[in-house]
């Protein structure tokens, strides 16, 4: 699987997010026993990446993330939905350490 990039002045140009990227990309079983498992180990994994640009930020992620405004976004879409809002409830249990509603 290659792994999630988002290269910051790549957005600001051309308007692109997360993309896939990378190549030779290689998981290799490691030595360090899991804990609590029955001799199951950890894989690292290694890739080759070309910078397109001088000076940027580049994020890395094993998958596209996933943020709080877009669960919301989502969540409000399902209520809003005439069939779908039917069977959806948000009631919020509690509020996150960055006091955020926690669904």
């Amino acid at each position: 699987m290659r792994p999630a990039v988002y290269s910051v002045h790549r957005h600001e140009v051309e308007g692109i997010g997360w993309t896939r990227g990378g190549y030779n990309i290689n998981y290799v079983k490691g030595d360090i026993l899991r804990e609590g498992s029955d001799n199951k180990t950890y894989y690292t994994l290694s890739f080759n990446y070309d910078f397109l640009y001088e000076n940027d930020t580049i994020f890395f992620a094993y998958s596209f993330p996933y943020s709080y405004s877009d669960l919301n976004h989502y969540l409000e879409n399902l209520t809003k939905d005439p069939i779908r809002g039917m069977n959806v409830t948000r009631r919020v249990i509690c509020k996150t350490i960055s006091k955020n509603n926690y669904d």
